[in-house]
């Protein structure tokens, strides 16, 4: 009974109509007739057909069309229907790419280099994971050092350090892009600044009050002023916490910040940390749309980062 209700409906109307759509698109699609292969492959799917192969096939059409949004969906139904098929996540890689989705980008590169080293390389998504400091399974790391031994760090091996130090203020920078002069900027990295004998430089504003706790009160003030000063188009605060490194005792916040209106949004953990008569600032930062690319590199440096005894 069951070979012949298995016959019945290979045989029926509506599996012969659903065998010659998939086949039709097929050949469409390896004909490089794209729109064609389109049409027929979501006639398939409104007839019922939900499966890998239509969801493969349909990931071949959004790369044939540049469709980064026909890539991006093909392949997160790929992935569901089948975790291990490589070509998903290389099809929502190659689509979150295209929009510029970078934190959804990793994961999907990371899950897609796991599965096929050698595509990896080949279609060049370990290049684009390189590109942020990324390797195929996450970490890459260097352990970063001042050459007087004061500060240390955990941080991409591909990034490079600078010291600036007049005496009072001690400036360090990891960052993405070099730091070669005092005029460089860098947009994924982080800052250190340290200032000694604070109250030789706000004389009449500490009133003599040096310890710690206040400190981080005043300094968190006196940049938020400066702050201000600027007019930014946006600033909010997403989270505070108190921490405390070693000696040094503060807080940590995760802030968004867009100077102007057309140029991009900062996310950025912002660190006041102070001890008698001194006060350090940590800064790690990227553009918001790339944060989830060094949110947890960020964090574990943060965690691990030796700081002046």
């Amino acid at each position: 009974m069951f070979v012949l209700l298995l016959f019945l409906l290979l045989t029926s109307p509506l599996a012969a109509q659903e065998l010659t759509l998939i086949d039709s698109a097929s050949a469409a699609v390896q004909a490089d007739n794209y729109a064609e292969g389109r049409r027929l492959l979501n006639k398939a799917i409104a007839g019922g057909k939900d499966d890998a192969e239509v969801w493969e096939m349909m990931g071949f059409v959004g790369q044939g069309l540049k469709d980064s949004k026909l890539m991006i969906e093909a392949g997160s139904k790929l992935a569901r229907l089948a975790p291990n098929n490589v070509l998903g996540w290389y099809f929502q890689s190659l689509g979150y790419h295209a929009v510029g989705r970078m934190d959804s980008l990793i994961p999907c590169a990371q899950r897609f280099c796991e599965l096929d080293a050698d595509g990896c390389s080949r279609t060049g998504i370990r290049a684009i994971l390189k590109s942020f400091s990324q390797d195929s399974i996450g970490r890459l790391d260097s352990t970063f050092r001042t050459d007087d031994g004061l500060m240390r760090v955990v941080l991409p091996k591909s990034w490079t350090a600078r010291v600036e130090d007049d005496g009072k203020t001690y400036h360090w920078f990891v960052s993405h892009q070099p730091i070669l002069k005092a005029e460089d900027n860098f947009t994924e990295g982080i800052s250190v600044r340290w200032v000694r004998r604070v109250s030789s430089s706000f004389p009449s504003v500490l009133e003599g009050k040096t310890d710690a706790p206040f400190l981080v009160g005043f300094w968190d003030a006196y940049v938020a002023g400066m702050l201000n000063e600027q007019s930014p188009y946006y600033s909010e605060v997403v989270d505070s916490v108190d921490i405390t490194i070693g000696v040094w005792e503060g807080f940590v916040r995760t802030v968004d910040l867009q100077v102007r209106e057309k140029s991009y949004r900062l996310r950025k953990l912002d660190v006041i940390l102070a001890r008698e008569d001194e006060v350090l600032t940590i800064t790690l930062e990227s553009p918001a749309f790339s944060w989830l690319a060094y949110r947890d590199r960020y964090k574990q440096a943060l965690h691990t980062i030796q700081l002046p005894r």
